[in-house]
């Protein structure tokens, strides 16, 4: 007799190519970067409604790949005008991914990062809403003009550190992020994951906010971090996604490192 359909299950290794196609259009700043385990659908970041993210992750897991398609997907869907980004990246290991006029800069150190930060802190700050701003400007959020600022950092363990931490400046910000265009992306190591996500300034905000986190590759040692989601070993790009709306496994497509 007929046989019941077998089960889908998510590939080891997703090709980036198997994402849906990413065009520039005003009207849809989604980004994809995975597919879901249940139905094996695109899954994407909704930029514009759900301005922050984080990934955690134990080494390979897949941390800067993702940083890689978000990437690639920013400087796709915005011009240049429309998206600048600023790129934290204390390893290296983004090293030439983005060189169109998208990037405000790229800073490898404390030193280097620690006055732009503050600087477009200053300056999208500068945009919260004041007391003469109509309630029709805040349903279109047009109070101010100018570009979308992605703050996208890798191995945030490095910059958050007890001698300081140079994104702390934006962490008044994180819950109006979405107003003022402020977009912070960052992915961080397993160990310490808890500690980081109950007690730090930007990531404890991002989850009492419920923003976008992905749990990768880690130790269960670490303990629950969001809801019931505790860290166990996984395939390269495998990681539980939480969200307002979702929670469950994805596969992250694989995107190959820029060639020097």
């Amino acid at each position: 007799g007929p046989r019941a359909a077998e089960v889908r299950l998510l590939p080891e290794n997703l090709d980036h190519a198997a994402l849906p196609a990413i065009v520039h259009d005003p009207a849809d700043r989604r980004i994809p970067f995975a597919i879901d385990e249940m139905e094996l659908a695109p899954v994407w970041l909704e930029t514009m409604t759900e301005p922050h993210f984080v990934a955690i992750g134990g080494p390979e897991s897949g941390k800067s790949n993702l940083l890689r398609l978000l990437l690639k997907g920013i400087t796709t869907r915005f011009t240049a005008k429309e998206a600048k980004i600023i790129i934290v990246d204390y390893r290296r290991s983004l090293l030439g991914e983005v060189e169109s006029e998208h990037l405000i800069g790229y800073y490898p150190s404390a030193s280097a990062a620690g006055p732009m930060l503050q600087q477009t802190a200053e300056a999208v700050r500068a945009r919260l809403p004041g007391p003469d701003v109509t309630q029709q400007q805040l349903r279109d959020r047009s109070w101010w003009t100018g570009s979308e600022v992605f703050v996208i950092v890798d191995d945030y363990e490095l910059v958050a550190t007890p001698s300081g931490n140079p994104m702390a400046v934006f962490g008044d910000l994180v819950n109006q992020a979405g107003d003022i265009g402020l977009h912070i992306i960052m992915t961080r190591a397993f160990g310490g994951a808890s500690r980081a996500v109950f007690g730090d300034p930007l990531i404890s905000r991002m989850k009492d906010s419920v923003k976008p986190a992905l749990v990768m590759s880690g130790n269960k040692e670490e303990g629950a971090l969001y809801g019931d989601i505790k860290g166990s070993p996984m395939p390269p790009g495998r990681g539980t996604l939480v969200t307002r709306t979702f929670k469950g496994l994805i596969q992250m497509a694989h995107l190959p490192k820029t060639e020097e």
